[in-house]
């Protein structure tokens, strides 16, 4: 199943001016399942990033990509009973 980047479905979002709550009924969803794909929570099912792509006016390849990929730091990795700490820069 393709995996909507957590990170650029907000940011294109938000570029767009689209909300949760108008995103969803345009793509046939309701706003939890957005807000989950947002948080990486849910996996899109294979029709879904054409869709969003196509209401946010955004090429589908760039809600598929991870953050490395874009040019991002990639996040710290999650070590079960470590102490989180910010990444310095």
């Amino acid at each position: 199943m393709p995996e909507v980047s957590a990170r650029n479905l907000p940011r294109v979002q938000h570029e767009k001016r689209y909300s949760q709550e108008a995103l969803a009924p345009e793509v046939g969803v309701d706003r939890t399942y957005i807000r989950a794909l947002e948080r990486g929570a849910y996996s899109a099912n294979i029709d879904m990033p054409d869709k969003l792509a196509a209401v946010l006016g955004a090429e589908t390849d760039m809600l598929l990509h991870r953050a490395s990929k874009l040019g991002r730091k990639k996040p710290l990795p999650f070590r079960a009973g470590a102490y989180w700490k910010p990444h310095k820069q």
